[in-house]
């Protein structure tokens, strides 16, 4: 809900300065970046560990 508010946020403060198509490709550039770190931040799966006997 956070990032389509403030996609609508982002997307009306730059398309007035930057034109439509600039204004996307900003906004598609911040998207990729939030992507990135969030999959780069994620915890990741570890093998299970057998009980030991």
């Amino acid at each position: 809900m956070g990032g389509i508010f403030s996609g609508g946020v982002l997307g009306t403060l730059l398309l007035v300065p930057l034109g439509t198509g600039r204004a996307l490709l900003v906004i598609a550039a911040a998207v990729l970046l939030l992507a990135v770190v969030g999959v780069a931040g994620s915890p990741r799966e570890r093998e299970p560990v057998p009980d030991s006997p």
